[in-house]
């Protein structure tokens, strides 16, 4: 069982570094900043300025639905995983340490809540701190410590973080862009996702590279056999994975994604 405040140290230290070179490069106007876990991942920052989501609604044929859907995406801000390569090897190491003999299928799920209610303290120091302003300034700024794909605990962290009115609004938000009509479900897509094979192509001897790629996909082999592994590619990494899911996992971790193959298997 890990000590939370083993976790809360590195943690704190990458956070505050990433948010303070990212305010520091990108001078915005940000309303979201978020520590998130995605797919049971080493969690990284995000954030989201009004200049950015602008651009990125602008580009849309639809831009006040785009705008919303949009508005507090984690995942289509650019400033997704800023700082992750500098700052967080401490905290991805901690992390395989804390996860290294899970089943990544079934999860830890105590595991999981001592880390998303550090990620959550670490949010409120740094929110102590004054990172995200003061005063009118952090009134006008939501912040979290989120997990992805989205579970209700993330309303009762965002609830705890924020003053009354930024939470409200990104509750309204939420629950607007939940019930918005939308094309019905296709559960056959659902229950029999396409899927696919994911091929690492070439060996791999940076670790920072392997550790990248056995977060993204979710590998629950030891990391010493998993180093050992990548240094004798090529060969298929994992099998009859949904390709979908797949995907959305590789486009938080670019400097990987030269080193894979996702091949879509024939459906039957």
């Amino acid at each position: 069982m890990t000590d939370k405040n083993d976790i809360i140290m590195p943690l704190l230290e990458a956070a505050e570094k990433s948010f303070r070179l990212l305010f520091k490069e990108h001078n915005e106007h940000f309303y979201y900043c978020t520590l998130v876990m995605i797919e049971v991942g080493t969690p990284c920052i995000s954030a989201l300025s009004y200049e950015v989501l602008e651009k990125l609604a602008a580009a849309s044929d639809d831009h006040d639905n785009t705008y919303l859907q949009l508005k507090w995406s984690y995942a289509d801000s650019p400033y997704c995983g800023f700082g992750y390569d500098e700052y967080f090897g401490d905290v991805a190491k901690k992390f395989e340490y804390c996860f290294d003999n899970i089943n990544c299928d079934k999860g830890d799920e105590n595991e999981i809540s001592r880390w998303l209610d550090s990620m959550e303290e670490v949010m409120r120091i740094l929110d102590g701190k004054g990172l995200f302003g003061m005063g009118k300034e952090r009134s006008r700024l939501f912040i979290n410590a989120e997990i992805m794909p989205p579970e209700a605990s993330n309303f009762d962290r965002a609830e705890r973080l924020n003053p009354f009115d930024v939470y409200k609004e990104w509750e309204r938000d939420w629950i607007g862009e939940l019930s918005l009509d939308k094309p019905a479900v296709d559960w056959n897509a659902v229950w029999n996702p396409e899927l696919c094979n994911v091929t690492l192509l070439r060996p791999v001897t940076d670790k920072k590279i392997i550790m990248q790629i056995k977060n993204a996909l979710c590998i629950d082999k030891g990391i010493t056999l998993f180093i050992e592994d990548c240094q004798n590619a090529p060969f298929i990494i994992l099998k009859n994975e949904p390709y979908e899911t797949v995907i959305r996992n590789l486009q938080n971790f670019p400097m990987i994604q030269p080193f894979l193959s996702v091949k879509k298997q024939e459906r039957q």
